[in-house]
């Protein structure tokens, strides 16, 4: 009886120290760097060449290149000559590697010359690599790195991260990776001078196969320290040095709910969309307007985003909803026979269709007439209409009439100005108010007014137009 207990004591034990060990597996590979393909001959490594050529499973998945560092100062033939050399650490003064002989250094942030790149700006390094096995749905990890600069740098930063993606996170620029990582140290990081340790839980949100290191957000979103003694051989930037990098499964024995309200939409005006989560047990919720409900219709653009709490840990999911703006066309109005009108919306899309099927950016009205303009769009009916109506408008007013009862220019007569609606405001020269008709019909033949030179105002609301002039009465 005894030794059947020994031998199951035993047995629970190995079990158990099984458990810890597959529970405590990095799945990081090569997490120190000291699995190399071929040594570098400089610790720099420039475009187009890659840190992939040197270290195994790690490479630089931009254009920008981050660095090699080691303590092994045993010589090698140049790859470009026959003479010897070695990527010797101490040769610049720099520390050891937190653990074996590699590690590698990157930019956070960086404007300036820069080799290869000419007047650098928002410049970012990073370096990647496939995990060992997918990240499992819901489950707790850890991960770590040790971190370090030197007072060489001249500035410190924050917004030092671990990115998780499905696939490779790549760019053929050097610009920044935007991005919300899961680890990130959003305090400035200004360690000189021992190795320090990153560290974070974060729940997987997906079968995440992919690490990635460095800053995913952009110079005005990150914060910068100047370093007061700096020796900096790049005075624009913040430059760090990584080793030892881990991801461990965190050991909680459940799985954390992520939530899903679905991918970004569009919706047009007047409609709505309902938001949902799953009932599931053991799952607090809470919406960002502070509901803690299932559900949730929005009808306006924005970004709704919903936390699920599961145990201790909490995750977030979110969804932006637009709504296109719509293409507008002035007001209905009514212009001059042999004048244009120029019709010139604006809109995001920049692509119109109009009423005479054409697709230019602007339209030249000279008809009456409805017309419309369309800007296709897959989601809504974007589409706005104009009436426009041509007028005969007053012709060219005479500057001189003669009421002297011969019938011939007796009267101050204005072409077509009987086709629509213009008043008539006569002054003489000193101001004063001498005729006046709301609607004037070619009729004013001086009345009992004297000779001269009078002033005169034609006014038309339709229109929304006034003519101005002089006319000189003869007698």
């Amino acid at each position: 009886m005894k030794a059947r207990f020994i031998v199951c004591f035993i047995v629970l034990l190995v079990c158990s120290l099984f458990q810890k060990q597959v529970a405590a597996q990095n799945l990081v590979p090569n997490p120190s760097f000291d699995s190399y393909k071929k040594k570098p001959c400089s610790p720099r490594i420039n475009p187009p060449d890659n840190i992939g050529n040197y270290l195994n499973d790690w490479y630089s998945p931009t254009r920008s290149t981050p660095d090699i560092y080691s303590t092994d100062s045993s010589a090698q033939y140049h790859p470009l000559g026959n003479y010897r050399c070695y990527n010797n650490i101490y040769y610049n003064n720099l520390i050891a590697p937190h653990s074996g002989i590699f590690y590698v250094g990157s930019f956070t942030l960086y404007n300036g010359p820069q080799v290869g790149i000419d007047n650098a700006v928002n410049v970012r390094e990073y370096i990647q690599t496939r995990l060992k096995e997918k990240l499992v749905t819901g489950k707790v990890y850890k991960a770590e790195m040790h971190v370090m600069t030197t007072t060489r740098e001249a500035y410190y930063s924050n917004n030092i991260g671990i990115l998780f993606s499905l696939t490779p996170v790549t760019s053929t620029t050097n610009s920044p990776i935007l991005a919300t990582p899961q680890v990130n140290r959003t305090t400035v990081f200004d360690s000189t001078e021992t190795w320090v340790r990153i560290t974070q839980e974060f729940v997987a949100a997906g079968p995440y196969e992919y690490l990635t290191i460095g800053n995913f957000f952009d110079d005005k979103n990150t914060l910068l320290r100047r370093n007061p003694n700096p020796k900096p051989e790049f005075p624009n930037g913040a430059y760090y040095y990584y080793d030892d990098i881990s991801v461990t499964d965190a050991g909680v024995n459940y799985l954390v709910t992520i939530p899903n309200v679905g991918r970004d939409t569009t919706l047009c005006r007047g409609q709505s969309v309902t938001l949902r989560v799953d009932n599931l047990p053991q799952t607090r919720y809470r919406w960002d307007n502070g509901s803690n409900a299932l559900t949730r219709t929005v009808d306006k653009a924005g970004l709704y985003y919903v936390t699920a709490t599961t145990g201790n840990y909490s995750v977030t999911d979110s969804i932006r909803v637009t709504i296109p703006p719509p293409v507008a066309l002035p007001a209905d109005t009514v212009f001059c026979r042999g004048e244009t009108l120029t019709l010139a919306p604006t809109h995001p899309l920049n692509t119109f269709i109009w009423s005479d099927t054409s697709r230019d950016s602007t339209l030249t009205v000279r008809e009456s007439g409805q017309y419309w303009v369309e800007v296709p769009s897959p989601y809504c009916l974007l589409r706005d209409t104009i009436r426009v109506q041509v007028l005969d408008c007053p012709g060219e007013a005479p500057n001189v009439f003669t009421p002297n009862g011969d019938g011939r220019n007796d009267r101050f007569v204005v072409p077509h100005i009987e086709l629509s609606p213009w008043g008539l405001v006569v002054y003489n020269r000193w101001g004063g108010r001498v005729y006046e008709a709301a609607r004037y019909g070619n009729d004013w033949d001086g009345g009992g007014l004297p000779a001269g030179v009078y002033y005169y105002e034609l006014s038309s609301a339709v229109l929304n137009r006034r003519l101005k002039g002089w006319v000189t009465l003869i007698r």
